[in-house]
């Protein structure tokens, strides 16, 4: 399965940078992810609760990041398994800053094998797709509120 998308952030594009590489803050953003840990440079382990169907499980993974370009892209490597089956993702990000708002762009090519293949394409893109989706969301309220943007708050007493 393949994903590219966009989404824009109100903040500028050093802070969406510094968050995307904090396991802490990407473990209150990313929904069901827990215990998102640092364990060498640009490398994390963590665990993230998936539920497509009937077929759920805890996936434990590994995440790398890799041709880091500070502050404006990254590649990353993701692989997880649990005994509901295993994922492998190979994608990448780049963020475009215009005015104090940037623009994450992210492609990846994610595939799947084990019980979870199962439940279909169709309904683990659904999934995915929502996961990310609500990450994004959850993510620029959360920069939103650290960072208090300087335009949503000019002109008020």
């Amino acid at each position: 399965m393949e994903i590219a998308g966009e989404y824009k952030f109100e903040v500028p594009q050093l802070a969406l940078w510094e968050v995307l590489q904090d396991p802490k803050a990407l473990s209150l953003i990313i929904p069901m992810a827990m215990d998102m840990k640092q364990v060498a440079d640009n490398q994390y382990t963590g665990v993230l609760f998936f539920k497509v169907g009937s077929v759920a499980g805890l996936f434990r993974g590994k995440i790398e990041l890799f041709n880091l370009q500070s502050p404006t892209s990254y590649e990353i490597k993701v692989q997880g398994s649990s005994p509901a089956g295993r994922v492998d993702i190979v994608g990448g990000i780049r963020l475009e800053e215009s005015g104090y708002d940037t623009t994450m762009y992210y492609e990846g090519k994610l595939t799947f094998g084990g019980p979870i293949v199962s439940v279909g394409s169709r309904m683990i893109e659904v999934a995915v797709r929502s996961i990310i989706q609500q990450s994004f969301d959850t993510l620029n309220r959360y920069l939103k509120l650290k960072y208090k943007s300087p335009k949503r708050t000019e002109g008020r007493s």
